[in-house]
């Protein structure tokens, strides 16, 4: 039996005036940029789901983002690199009406491991809605990828999405810079992905670069370059633990 660190069914929860959301007495915070929309929660069935949703933004060369802080760097259960595999589970929806991203590739999940305004990294595992399409795309970074955004990424999957379709992720990451990390993806409970390899960038403690932080930050939602078109996704389920 695992334990779970952090849970939200959305079916109780309260978004607050500064779009953070509290649901059981455990409050998570978001990382807000440019244009979005204020998350609503929305009727499913018997219960609630979370909608994040973009309006069309003009091209200002800049990011648009809403993501949602499950888990933050500074937590004791944060993916480290201490040999202990950490799990993300979630249901998410790509809402009918949404249109295909044109410009760069829409980030929905991100275990990240630092960066600045300067040091733009990429997160070392991350899921992206590939441009131009509706594909999914798993994608891992380490230091032999490089660790910016314009160096390109392992993909470790590509999948459909089907757009007005829930469907449950699974997301096990067990960070190790050095050779013996994995990263595994399952979705509605069936294997699709399983990489083994380097996973994450060598913390700036150990003699990495600068901001390269000992832990990582989770987070779901739309982080995407602006001069896209509209997109709406429901999110519902999630869960953060040491095991399915």
């Amino acid at each position: 039996m695992g334990t779970i660190y952090e849970q939200f069914l959305f079916d109780s929860a309260t978004i607050n005036s500064d779009n953070s959301i509290t649901e059981s007495g455990v409050t998570c915070l978001t990382q807000v940029q440019g244009v979005y929309n204020a998350p609503v929660l929305v009727p499913n069935g018997t219960g609630k789901s979370l909608q994040i949703s973009m309006p069309v933004s003009a091209n200002l060369s800049a990011s648009d983002r809403i993501e949602y802080i499950w888990v933050p760097e500074s937590s004791p259960n944060a993916p480290a690199f201490d040999g202990r595999a950490k799990f993300l589970e979630f249901d998410m929806q790509v809402m009918p009406g949404s249109s295909i991203p044109v410009l760069g590739n829409p980030v929905v999940t991100q275990f990240w491991q630092g960066g600045s305004s300067t040091y733009k990294y990429s997160p070392p595992v991350y899921l992206e809605i590939y441009q131009g399409t509706w594909e999914l795309r798993l994608c891992i970074k380490n230091d032999d990828t490089g660790k910016f955004i314009a160096n390109p990424p392992i993909v470790a999957w590509t999948g459909a999405i089907p757009v007005g379709t829930m469907r449950s992720y699974a997301l096990e990451v067990l960070p190790n810079y050095s050779g013996s990390g994995v990263v595994k993806l399952w979705i509605d409970g069936s294997s699709v992905a399983a990489y083994g390899g380097k996973v994450g960038y060598t913390p700036q403690s150990l003699g990495g670069d600068i901001y390269i932080l000992d832990t990582m930050r989770v987070k779901t939602g739309l982080y995407r370059h602006d001069g896209n078109p509209a997109i709406s996704t429901l999110w519902d389920s999630v869960k953060f633990s040491n095991s399915l």
